[in-house]
């Protein structure tokens, strides 16, 4: 990891944000299975508007792994939410932007359309499965019932079909465990039962939300083990968020870090690994447990509060590398190199070490 980003980059001690990955990189030649253009997600409160989400910009191309990583309250989840139409409608949230999904614009879509859409060419796996699943239905009942709702096949199919789903991910029994409530399966296991749900259909995509929360470490990888291989048998496109850099260097083609409800970095995998171009994915990088690394590296202070950003880089108050300059105007993101962006005035950081 280039000298382990050099000690971590020292231990850690253009272009508006409107404007699109695809502005500011070479274009692949693969056109988008989904574009998000200048999402920008708020939510009332007594305080007034609270940005949550900031005018995020991405591509995911056709069988590609799009990882979002980022803290607590960076805006990943929110994100994929506005994504799914998930959000409350009306005075409980408002959006702005555009997500074209297979040449479709997903806001401008009614409500009818949206449900058959979601489901059927795109799905999600939520954070926690035991909150997801209805404890009053059998895991068989609950993946049928997609199955019937979308492709409008029998009972006695989509029980097969349901069957044929908890084989596929791989889970022990299929045949008892297709009677069995949520509550009698463990955390791994529900978990499995969310992703057959979401295969149900065999979307061109899936969101997988923090599929490894709480989970165990060994459980952990099998479940992107399990993530990995499904995507190549469906051809599948995923994004996958999470808080994790290790979760995403097992599965993410390209990685988009977010940090105060805007991406501050995207890359290729590789490359961001390599040569991370953003304080904040250098301190997220020296969290990662490593063999030879004694002391992990800590990121001091906390996620601002998004009722009262501070001004210039939102990441300021917590930068090693911070000048006075980064505390007057917001950096936009721009290349570094080819197909590599970050919102970081200071960057390249090799110049700063």
């Amino acid at each position: 990891m280039h000298n382990g980003t050099q000690t971590l980059r020292s231990s850690a001690a253009g272009v508006s944000p409107s404007e699109t990955f695809a502005e500011v990189s070479t274009v692949s030649a693969a056109a988008p299975l989904m574009s998000v253009r200048d999402l920008r997600v708020s939510f009332p409160s007594e305080d007034g508007l609270v940005p949550a989400v900031r005018g995020v910009s991405f591509n995911v191309l056709p069988g590609q792994c799009f990882g979002i990583v980022g803290e607590s309250g960076s805006g990943k989840s929110v994100t994929s939410l506005a994504l799914m139409g998930l959000l409350p409608p009306g005075p409980g949230s408002i959006i702005e932007g555009e997500v074209n999904f297979g040449g479709r614009d997903l806001r401008r879509l009614r409500p009818e359309q949206m449900r058959k859409l979601c489901g059927s060419e795109i799905a999600m796996v939520f954070q926690e499965p035991m909150t997801s699943l209805n404890p009053a239905f059998t895991v068989g009942d609950q993946i049928a019932e997609v199955v019937v709702t979308h492709e409008h096949v029998s009972v006695r199919a989509a029980r097969a079909r349901a069957l044929e789903l908890l084989k596929e991910v791989r889970i022990a029994a299929p045949e008892r465990r297709l009677d069995e409530y949520p509550h009698r399966l463990s955390g791994g296991m529900r978990q499995r039962v969310m992703i057959a749900i979401a295969l149900a259909c065999r979307p061109k995509m899936l969101i997988a939300d923090e599929p490894t929360t709480a989970l165990d470490v060994t459980v952990q990888a099998q479940i992107m083990e399990l993530l990995r291989v499904l995507q190549g048998e469906y051809g599948m496109s995923i994004i996958l968020i999470s808080h994790n850099l290790g979760v995403m260097s097992e599965i993410a083609d390209e990685i988009a870090v977010m940090y105060a409800g805007r991406i501050v970095e995207q890359a290729k995998s590789a490359q961001l690994f390599e040569n991370p171009e953003h304080p904040y994915t250098i301190g997220l990088l020296g969290a990662i447990p490593m063999p030879g690394r004694k002391r992990l590296a800590s990121i001091r202070g906390r996620v601002p509060d998004l009722h009262a950003l501070p001004s210039g880089c939102t990441f300021a108050p917590r930068c090693p590398f911070v000048e006075e300059a980064c505390r007057q105007i917001e950096p936009t993101l721009h290349p570094t190199d080819l197909q590599h962006l970050t919102a970081c005035r200071r960057a390249p950081l090799d110049r700063v070490l």
